[in-house]
């Protein structure tokens, strides 16, 4: 799948909550003013083995980005996320389960200019997942990861995000 994200996508990519639009040839999610407000975007994909990339652009300040990944049946999922100084992977809590259950499987530091278009790469064989973002790259190992991916969903928070060129490979 490769999609240029120049344009809001139709079925069955659903945007909830926020406001989501298209401009200078990317998707802009905007999650709104209030602290803990968010923007999503979420898109089915099938992909078990294989690499999942696309680029987006951090406003200045606190504004940080999160790909949840669903998989399997249950929706269990994990996370990557990007901020302007760190780049993180978490293994999400079981539905029903108190976000302090949430297992960090990496943490590495970070220099994303704001502003900027940056490259988020995440490449899965097996249960390992890489993930590669301003020329840091991290490895970690977990069983979730060779579990089949059913859903990206593109969450931003505190800021206006920008996505384009969406690459998903099997």
């Amino acid at each position: 799948m490769e999609l240029a994200l120049d344009q809001l996508p139709g079925k069955p990519w659903k945007a909830a909550p926020g406001e989501w639009s298209a401009s200078d040839g990317a998707i802009w999610g905007d999650p709104g003013k209030k602290p803990g407000d968010r923007a999503g975007l979420a898109a089915p994909i099938s992909i078990t083995d294989g690499a999942i990339e696309y680029e987006f652009m951090l406003p200045r300040g606190a504004a940080r980005h999160s790909q949840r990944i669903a998989v399997g049946g249950g929706q269990p999922s994990f996370r990557v996320v990007a901020s302007a100084g760190r780049l993180e992977v978490a293994k999400n809590p079981e539905p029903g389960e108190a976000q302090d259950k949430a297992e960090r499987l990496i943490f590495e530091r970070v220099k994303l200019q704001p502003g900027a278009w940056h490259t988020l790469r995440m490449r899965f064989k097996g249960d390992e997942i890489t993930v590669e973002v301003a020329g840091v790259e991290a490895k970690a190992r977990d069983a979730i990861f060779a579990q089949p991916k059913q859903q990206l969903n593109f969450l931003n928070f505190d800021g206006v995000i920008g996505f384009r060129n969406l690459v998903v490979v099997k």
